[in-house]
């Protein structure tokens, strides 16, 4: 009995380093955009704080994407994605959701809080390119 308590508390004791590994900021200095990707750096302000990004502007009319990255990553894993699209002249915004890389929160929430930085980043690409 006192091994299975012990085993139990090991666990639990497993899942609460997991959970607080996993939801920890994972912030990063970023900087500018790279040369080769000709975008400016955009501040969007949210209820959780601002979100950080790069907006590239496409051609008028050409369509826009919000690019969104993985949870404990950053704008950078999508500069790839973004300089396609950038190329066939779409406008690209990259932010860095809510405890990722520059932008502000002190947990990431595997989408509860990260949805408010979509939606203003959503408002703000309707206001700048509609």
């Amino acid at each position: 009995m006192i091994a299975f308590a012990c085993l139990l508390l090991l666990g639990f004791g497993a899942l609460f380093g997991a959970g607080e590994y996993l939801s920890s900021p994972v912030r990063r200095q970023i900087g500018a955009a790279p040369p080769d990707f000709p975008a400016s750096s955009v501040t969007i302000s949210t209820a959780a704080g601002p979100v950080r990004g790069w907006m590239a502007r496409g051609t008028p009319g050409a369509g826009v994407v919000l690019l969104l990255h993985g949870v404990r990553g950053n704008r950078l894993h999508m500069l790839g994605r973004a300089r396609f699209l950038s190329g066939l002249e779409y406008g690209v915004l990259l932010i860095d959701l809510q405890a990722h890389g520059e932008s502000a929160g002190d947990r990431i929430s595997f989408g509860v809080r990260e949805a408010a930085g979509v939606r203003a980043a959503l408002a703000y690409l309707r206001h700048e390119q509609p």
